[in-house]
């Protein structure tokens, strides 16, 4: 049977990993890239995983093709990642398979094969979703070890700021595809510079004294893939928008410690 073709197309005129460029690579040398330098943290543990090996094996896997040990050399450091993440009883999770397993139980299978390559950069695609707070916060502490231990560089990929507010240092915002702001996460949190930022934060539900306040939508709606708007895309769900913004997409501005790609950004001039 024939593989489908794919209909999504990426750019990029550089993407470069500790100054090596990456863009220009073979499949052969994004095999030697892909699960060594780089490796990512999947959305859903339980489709990321196989069904029919067990969690240990799956370990074992990754390192006896990205580091050839042996089998018995695997299965050690197997069992010493399955610890490190927090399992009190590593042989039992090496040896269930992962429809056996919880939602954060797999997320920490798979924090814990990310960790035994070492990785330079580490993606993790909305590692806490569906989870219950205190396995979000066991997920998220397990990464912030990985860095603090490893010196692993996190790309965490989410739409809960909250999340992203525990363990970020700096947030880039991204809006149909590209990039609309970047700032320090604090400095994001402080003065959002993007009508899309600002409208992001006013969504967060706020619990305070007396009546909570009203949560204020974002109007209208995020365009298909097939009907990307000419110009800003934000610019049809924008209180701020002109013609300019219509015709075509801003230039990327510096307002401090903020780099906004808007006409008109808060705080800026208008």
């Amino acid at each position: 049977m024939s593989r489908p073709e794919s209909r999504a197309v990426t750019r990029a005129d550089s993407i470069r990993l500790a100054g090596r460029e990456l863009s220009g690579l073979d499949a052969r040398g994004w095999r030697q890239v892909r699960g060594k330098e780089m490796a990512m943290i999947f959305q859903e543990p339980s489709t990321a995983l196989d069904p029919v090996f067990t969690a240990g094996s799956q370990i074992m896997w990754v390192l006896r093709r990205r580091r050839a040990q042996t089998r018995k050399a695997a299965a050690g450091e197997a069992l010493r990642a399955l610890e490190a993440v927090g399992f009190p009883d590593p042989e039992e999770v090496f040896n269930t398979y992962p429809h056996q397993l919880s939602g954060g139980m797999r997320q920490l299978v798979m924090i814990a094969m990310a960790m035994v390559v070492r990785p330079q950069v580490l993606i993790a695609d909305e590692p806490t979703t569906a989870l219950d707070v205190t396995t979000q916060s066991l997920v998220i502490e397990k990464l912030a070890a990985l860095q603090r231990e490893q010196g692993t560089a996190i790309l965490l990929v989410t739409h809960d700021l909250g999340v992203a507010a525990r363990c970020c240092r700096q947030a880039l915002v991204m809006y149909c595809g590209r990039l609309v702001e970047e700032a320090p996460y604090a400095q994001l949190f402080r003065e959002p510079r993007h009508p899309y930022t600002r409208g992001l934060l006013r969504a967060i539900p706020r619990i305070g004294v007396g009546h909570p306040a009203a949560i204020e939508a974002i109007p209208g709606r995020i365009p298909s893939l097939s009907e990307w708007p000419v110009g800003c895309h934000f610019a049809a769900r924008c209180e701020r928008a002109d013609d300019e913004c219509r015709k075509h997409f801003p230039p990327t501005v510096e307002i401090g410690a903020s780099r906004v790609a808007c006409y008109h950004p808060l705080g800026g001039s208008s």
